[in-house]
């Protein structure tokens, strides 16, 4: 299924490209990519992440071009709004642009996952979800590694659900991690 949905994934993200390209120009997918790693991004009122998303991935877009650009994008169906959020869709174009930046701005992921809240992270993580990242990958290493949030965070009572989400992207490395902590502390509050 994930073989299929690739190709499919493959064939969206390039005739949606074209599409917004001859539109918008290239900032309106660099308006995409820089929302499209977090399922949903507060770009209005109290406390708004789009500053910190374009501050820690460094697309080559500001805030303010991106709200200009935002109606448009909407129109054209490529981003959902919620109240004060927005969301990149469909959601397998989303995760064609995340896997781009993954490969492409590893750092850069890292920086947004550590910049971001609890609640933002939480969504980052479900996008991470629909992503096809292998389970070596750079990311997934940062974050089950030694000094990953895994290793910083991981006895934080918030910790499971952070737990449950890897589960559902990386259940192999999820599950392995799972194990090591296990035998090396049997009382740890992992599963609790």
């Amino acid at each position: 299924l994930r073989e299929k949905s690739g190709d499919l994934k493959k064939r969206l993200h390039e005739r949606f490209c074209r599409k917004i390209t001859n539109e918008l120009g290239l900032e309106g997918i660099r308006a995409l990519r820089t929302l499209s790693p977090v399922l949903y991004v507060k770009t209005q009122g109290e406390n708004p992440e789009l500053d910190c998303v374009c501050d820690s991935l460094a697309t080559g877009i500001q805030p303010p071009r991106i709200q200009e650009l935002l109606p448009d994008l909407e129109r054209m169906g490529y981003i959902r709004r919620r109240g004060n959020y927005v969301s990149v869709v469909p959601p397998l174009f989303a995760a064609r642009l995340v896997e781009e930046l993954a490969a492409t701005h590893d750092q850069a992921m890292r920086r947004l996952f550590h910049a971001l809240g609890k609640s933002s992270r939480s969504r980052f993580l479900e996008r991470m979800v629909t992503v096809d990242l292998p389970e070596s990958s750079a990311f997934w290493d940062f974050v089950f590694g030694d000094n990953g949030p895994l290793q910083n965070e991981g006895q934080r009572p918030d910790a499971q659900g952070l737990i449950e989400c890897l589960a559902r992207a990386v259940p192999a490395r999820t599950a392995k991690f799972l194990e090591g902590k296990l035998r090396a502390q049997p009382d740890a509050q992992w599963l609790a």
